[in-house]
């Protein structure tokens, strides 16, 4: 409406009266009417053209950021909750964390150069976030509690096909749709310890603490996971995601894979020192994180937890939960301030033509059947 009430006064001061038609005559030079025409403009009187230029010039700024002047924000979350587990889990199955995979959250993984990261286009390969093994033997921590929350609500969240889970979580590009995640492996009778490990008499004794050797455990894995897309000097732009490692991010089929596996069927790329974390039998020292619960030496050096050579996990779908989406309206106070200066100038100009061509006496003849009269 202001723009087209501006481009009505614009055609007024434009369209000249019959005294001026006279003095062009006078002069041996015409006006055009009933047409927009720039040389009128510069031809009609000081006030008309000076007039015309304020409404002319002020409209640019409306025409231009308007409507950039409100807008709707995009939120896309960077934090969300995996866990690894069966389908029976979300229906009561039992579970022991840290579940099957015998692997505490944020478990120790192999440190890749930035190098290395740059040329996977990838960020810190992990597991998630760091927990302390004793979070898991308090069923009022934080951390059980989060699992138990997700075993009792994920069955009502929406199911993904494994494919569009892989492309919503593991491709970096913010979530905009659904926060947490449960991906559903293929494995209805879930897992018992003694059949997929063989662990030492020392190792028993420990995991004996929290995962049961002979009862079913549909719980293979939980943890909290990050991710954020930054730009790097020596890539364009390098997904960090905390949990890329746990859900496959590296593999060469990303729904059939080791969970200790760096990529692919080739067991060359195993990563030992995530697995023998698992089983103790690495160098490092992981208490300095894990709070000195466990003693990586109290096993050999060599590898010792026997993990069948053939293991695979093998994703059936994903349950993962709506994200409320609130609509949020950005504004922009430079440009919301532009465009009002703008319509105000335009409302004082179109006042005072108003006004002044209203006393003056001198018709403007805006259309041929005007001239005619």
């Amino acid at each position: 409406m202001q723009l087209a009430s501006s481009n009505f006064f614009m055609q007024i001061l434009n369209s000249p009266s019959r005294e001026e038609i006279d003095a062009a005559h006078a002069r041996g030079t015409w006006f055009g009417i009933g047409v927009s025409s720039v040389r009128n403009a510069f031809r009609v009187s000081t006030f008309k053209t000076w007039c015309w230029v304020a409404l002319l010039i002020s409209s640019i700024p409306i025409h231009l950021l308007f409507n950039s002047t409100i807008f709707e924000t995009d939120y896309r979350g960077s934090d969300f909750h995996v866990t690894i587990a069966t389908e029976e889990f979300l229906r009561g199955g039992a579970f022991y964390p840290p579940g099957a995979s015998l692997s505490p959250a944020g478990l120790y993984m192999k440190k890749f150069s930035n190098e290395t990261y740059s040329a996977k286009g990838l960020g810190n390969l992990g597991y998630g976030d760091q927990q302390l093994m004793t979070e898991y033997d308090d069923d009022t921590s934080e951390t059980v509690r989060n699992i138990t929350t997700t075993a009792r609500e994920a069955e009502t969240w929406e199911q993904l096909s494994a494919d569009d889970c892989f492309m919503e979580y593991i491709k970096c590009d913010g979530l905009k749709q659904h926060r947490n995640l449960v991906m559903i492996i293929d494995q209805p009778e879930g897992w018992v310890r003694s059949e997929g490990w063989h662990l030492e008499e020392n190792e028993t004794a420990f995991w004996d603490r929290y995962v049961p050797p002979d009862q079913p455990n549909h719980l293979f894995f939980d943890t909290q996971c990050v991710m954020v897309a930054e730009r790097t000097p020596s890539s364009s732009v390098v997904c960090m995601n905390t949990c890329n490692k746990a859900m496959a991010g590296l593999s060469d089929n990303p729904w059939r894979y080791s969970f200790f596996d760096d990529g692919g069927d080739d067991s060359s790329k195993t990563d030992r020192s995530s697995l023998a974390w698992v089983n103790g039998s690495s160098n490092i020292q992981p208490e300095s994180s894990f709070g000195g619960d466990y003693d990586a030496m109290y096993a050999s050096n060599g590898m010792t937890s026997g993990l069948q050579s053939n293991f695979r996990l093998s994703v059936k779908s994903c349950m993962a939960q709506p994200l409320e989406r609130v609509c949020h309206i950005g504004l922009s106070p430079r440009l919301l301030m532009g465009v009002t200066l703008c319509v105000v100038i335009k409302t004082i100009t179109a006042i005072r033509v108003t006004k002044v061509l209203s006393h003056s006496g001198q018709e403007p003849l805006v259309t041929p059947g005007d001239a005619g009269e």
